[in-house]
């Protein structure tokens, strides 16, 4: 119909929504409207209150550039063959469709702001015409090298960093990204738009103006408790070492760790604000398709870990939030288990065309309509950790996983009981046949 030139196509095509995505690195759903009693997110809070928010979305690999391959493509880790953050997308994806080649082959006018695909800021990567017509990658100003006696506050623990911004806001990446992104929107105002938005400050190293700290006094802050069941020793098993940063860190320097990351929680909050305040300003809200999620989550020390790189609730959870036109369930919520590689379809759908075929996601509109429906029984979480491969499944209650086919190690929490996912049941006679179904449920 889009070539045929007849009223009803051109009809079709000028009521397409258009999109704007907003995909932020290694965002935890510390969200107030998650029902953190802690953080403040009131940008992020007011698109759930017009949109509708999912309660169990979770990445199919826990780091970034297989799970953006994923979300982008519409396929598992194990078809698109990236597994680490070193394989270059294109060398092994050449003939995919990828989203925003989708929404340009149906003649959307494609734009990418920050880091979309991994790697989005180097030379030459995603900037080919048929996956951006316009790609800008702002980058945060140079700051003045570190002059003894600085008195910026800021915290170092091995690999654990954080700092506290305290003049220069305008010169943060997110700033810069979130300035350059409403400059996009002024822009393509008038076209019918794909656009992908990314933040980052949620990425380590942690670094947020003073003014997003002030919301968190440390006394606020109570760092989780080492876990029950010996999964820090298996996670140093699996990373075959053990995690002496970590270990390293006082209570005092997790209470600034955690601050510090929800420091960044809140001014990527504030960015995400802007971002709205302009769909807002340019009339644009009424007929704008908006996503925001996450390509993974992080620990802030559950399981005695501080980073992502695991199978466990705390790095493969993440937000979701959409919002469509004429939004029919305004403000609720669904618990309904869904995966980042149902977006892809799911936009296809809500722009009013199909995509390709192997798709591997579903789409959630159905959910969109009626978040209770009944839906599928689980998802799936994969990791590979050199010669090590980790896969899990996640269903209502329990979570199984699998390090090398269970030869390894097994895992099987139950959130109904031990709802923070601190003791393995894998062993205990009384989860036997959980188990047995589960590991088919893998298989």
């Amino acid at each position: 119909m889009l070539g045929c030139g007849s009223p009803a196509a051109e009809k079709a095509a000028e009521e397409r929504p258009n999109v704007l995505l907003i995909l932020v690195d290694d965002l935890r759903p510390d969200l107030g409207v998650y029902g953190h009693p802690i953080v403040k997110s009131p940008g992020i809070d007011r698109l759930a209150a017009t949109g509708m928010r999912f309660d169990r979305a979770y990445a199919q690999y826990p780091i970034c550039n297989p799970s953006r391959a994923s979300l982008l493509t519409g396929l598992r880790p194990d078809t698109t063959g990236i597994l680490d953050n070193r394989t270059p997308f294109p060398s092994q994806l050449s003939d995919v469709v990828t989203l925003p080649q989708l929404f340009h082959d149906h003649g959307y006018f494609t734009v990418s702001v920050g880091k979309i695909f991994h790697g989005s800021g180097r030379k030459g990567n995603w900037k080919a015409p048929r996956v951006w017509d316009l790609a800008s990658f702002p980058r945060a100003a140079k700051r003045a090298p570190m002059k003894p006696g600085d008195p910026t506050p800021r915290g170092h623990v091995g690999r654990y960093s954080w700092r506290m911004v305290l003049e220069g806001e305008q010169g943060l990446q997110d700033t810069r990204v979130a300035s350059r992104a409403i400059e996009v929107l002024e822009q393509v105002q008038d076209k019918t738009f794909f656009v992908a938005i990314g933040l980052r400050a949620t990425h380590p190293h942690f670094a947020a103006p003073a003014r997003f700290f002030d919301l968190y006094p440390v006394s606020s802050i109570v760092p989780p408790p080492l876990p029950e069941d010996g999964s820090a020793s298996l996670m140093a098993t699996l990373h075959g070492r053990s995690d002496e940063d970590a270990a390293a860190l006082t209570k005092e320097q997790k209470q600034d760790l955690i601050r510090a990351y929800w420091a960044c929680v809140s001014f990527v909050d504030a960015q995400v604000g802007k971002i709205l305040d302009a769909l807002d300003r340019l009339d644009l809200s009424h007929n704008t398709v908006v996503v925001l999620v996450s390509d993974h989550g992080y620990h802030l020390g559950e399981q005695g870990w501080w980073s992502k790189l695991t199978l466990y609730e705390a790095a493969t959870r993440v937000p979701l939030i959409i919002r469509t036109p004429r939004m029919e369930q305004a403000g609720k919520s669904s618990r309904r288990l869904v995966e980042l590689v149902d977006l892809y379809p799911t936009l296809a759908e809500l722009a009013g065309f199909e995509p390709r075929s192997g798709i591997e996601g579903r789409s959630l509109v159905p959910l969109l309509h009626d978040p209770e429906r009944p839906w599928q029984e689980a998802v799936f979480s994969q990791i590979n950790l050199g010669r090590i491969e980790g896969r899990s499944v996640r269903t209502e209650d329990l979570r199984y996983t699998e390090w090398n086919r269970g030869q390894l190690a097994v895992e099987l929490f139950d959130y109904a009981s031990d709802p923070t996912g601190r003791i393995n049941r894998a062993q205990e006679a009384g989860y036997a046949a959980h188990r047995r179904r589960l590991r088919a449920l893998l298989q």
